[in-house]
C-alpha cells in the first residue's frame, strides 16, 4: 500500500488520527497489525460495522445502596468498563503503548458515532469521559463512499476535519514487500505462493479487478483473494495426486476472468522456483549417500566433477530466469534456511551462484538477512560480502568516479 511504517510514524509522534480509505481486501488491517508488531504495540481491532454494544460500551451492572433518613434501598445502574477501555489503561500502567484500529468506520451505527467522535477526537469514552492515556495510538479506516460497492455513510465533517485523510491502494511491489515475500513461521514457508508471484510478475493488471456488479458470485481480485489463492495452492499440492480439481477448487476464491488464465499456467508454467533447485540439490545428496555438500566435498573417495555438473546446470537454469525469479529464488533461499528447511551449505551454493544485486536485495530487504550471510561467508569462506563491495564500487565507479574512489582508498 501507498503508506509506510514511517509515515505511520509521524502521524503517531503528531498526535494526529489518520483516516485510510481504500478497498476492501487490500491490506490495511495487515498493515497496522505489521506495524504494531514492529513497535512491540499491543494491537486491538474494533470492527465497528458489527461492533457489539456491550463490547463497545461495558455491562450495564446495578448497585443497591441505603440513602435517606428512612433508610431507603436504591438502585443505581451504571456501565462498566469494557474491556478494551481496561486493557489500553493496563497497558499504559505498565509503560506499554497501545494501537486501537477502528475499521469500517463509516459503516458504524449512528448511536455510535458520537462515541466514536469522542473517543476519535478527545481520547474520552463513555459517560464519566474516561480519559485515554497519551501513549495510545488510534488509526481509523473505511471504505470509500462515491463509487456505490459499499453499504457506506459520508462521515460527519467535524470528524473529517481533524484526521489526516490517507487514500490508500494496493500496489503489487508494495505487496511483495510487505507481505507476500515474507517468511510465515507457523507453516515454514514463503508467505505467498512462488508461483503466484511469477504469475503477477507477468499479469500484472490481474493483481486488483473490480467485482462484477451483473454477477455477485464474481469476486473481482485483490491481495486478500491471491492470499486466499495462495494458501489454497500451498495446500493443494501437499494434499492432491490429481490436477483435475484445481480448476474447481481455484474458482471458488478467484475472479472467471483470472481462474482459467491463472490455472492454466499454473500447470503449463516451466518456471524455476527455488523448490525445484531444492528437489535437485537433495536428489543429488540422496545418490550419494551425502548428508550435505561439505561432506560430499570433504570425502576424497567423491568425483566432485559431478558436483561442478550439477551446479553448472543449477547456474545455467538461474541465468535463464528473469531477474524478479531469480530474486525470488534467492530470498526463498533465505527462508527456508531461517525455517532450518535446508542447510546452510545449500544456501552457500545459491549465494555463490546470485548475482551481486540479488545478494545486495536481501541483505537491504530482508530482516537479519545480513547477519545469515557474514556467518554463511564466513564459515564456508565465500568472499561473497567482498565481491558484493567489489560490485558495488565499481557501479558506483560509471556514475561518479570521485566517489568511487575514495571508497577504494579506504
Amino acid at each position: 500500500m501507498n503508506i509506510s511504517f514511517s509515515h505511520l510514524d509521524i502521524y503517531k509522534e503528531s498526535q494526529i488520527v489518520p483516516y485510510l480509505e481504500g478497498e476492501s481486501g487490500i491490506g490495511k488491517t495487515s498493515i497496522i497489525e505489521q506495524y504494531a508488531a514492529s513497535k512491540e504495540m499491543d494491537c486491538i481491532i474494533m470492527g465497528v460495522a458489527s461492533l457489539d454494544h456491550i463490547e463497545f460500551y461495558g455491562r450495564t451492572v446495578s448497585t443497591d445502596i441505603v440513602a435517606g433518613f428512612n433508610d431507603q434501598k436504591f438502585t443505581v445502574f451504571k456501565k462498566s468498563i469494557p474491556n478494551w477501555v481496561s486493557t489500553i489503561l493496563h497497558n499504559d500502567k505498565n509503560n506499554k503503548e497501545t494501537l486501537l484500529f477502528i475499521d469500517e468506520l463509516n459503516r458504524a451505527e449512528p448511536q455510535n458515532l458520537q462515541s466514536l467522535m469522542n473517543l476519535i477526537l478527545k481520547r474520552e469514552f463513555g459517560s464519566d469521559s474516561i480519559k485515554l492515556p497519551e501513549s495510545l495510538f488510534i488509526v481509523c479506516a473505511g471504505n470509500p463512499v462515491d463509487d456505490g460497492n459499499y453499504l457506506v455513510e459520508s462521515l460527519d465533517k467535524a470528524m473529517l476535519s481533524r484526521m489526516a485523510i490517507v487514500k490508500v491502494k494496493a500496489t503489487l511491489e508494495a505487496w511483495k514487500k510487505s507481505y507476500a515475500l515474507l517468511y510465515d513461521k507457523k507453516n515454514n514457508r514463503q508467505r505467498v505462493h512462488p508461483l503466484i508471484i511469477s504469475y503477477l510478475d507477468n499479469n500484472r493488471s490481474d493483481f486488483l479487478l473490480q467485482s462484477n456488479e451483473d454477477d455477485m458470485s464474481d469476486p473481482g481480485m485483490d491481495p486478500r483473494r491471491w492470499d486466499m489463492i495462495s494458501r489454497l495452492l500451498y495446500s493443494y499440492e501437499k494434499n492432491s495426486t490429481s490436477d483435475n480439481n484445481l480448476l474447481s477448487l481455484l474458482s471458488t476464491v478467484s475472479s472467471k476472468d483470472v481462474t482459467p488464465k491463472l490455472v492454466n499456467y499454473l500447470k503449463s508454467s516451466k518456471v524455476l522456483v527455488f523448490s525445484k533447485i531444492q528437489e535437485q540439490l537433495t536428489e543429488f545428496l540422496h545418490l550419494h549417500k551425502e548428508k550435505d555438500f561439505n561432506a560430499y566435498l570433504v570425502n576424497e573417495k567423491n568425483d566432485t566433477s559431478h558436483y561442478d555438473e550439477l551446479i553448472e546446470s543449477i547456474q545455467s537454469q538461474l541465468n535463464r530466469a528473469q531477474p524478479v525469479t531469480q530474486m525470488n529464488i534467492l530470498s526463498s533461499c533465505f527462508f527456508a534456511l531461517e525455517a532450518k528447511s535446508v542447510s546452510d551449505d545449500i544456501f552457500a551454493i545459491m549465494l555463490n551462484i546470485s548475482s551481486e544485486e540479488h545478494i545486495m536485495s536481501i541483505k537491504v530487504g530482508i530482516d537479519e538477512a545480513q547477519t545469515y550471510i557474514d556467518k554463511v561467508d564466513e564459515k564456508y569462506n565465500l568472499g561473497v560480502n567482498e565481491r558484493v563491495s567489489n560490485g558495488l564500487v565499481k557501479h558506483i565507479y560509471k556514475t561518479n568516479p570521485y566517489v568511487a574512489e575514495l571508497l577504494r582508498g579506504q
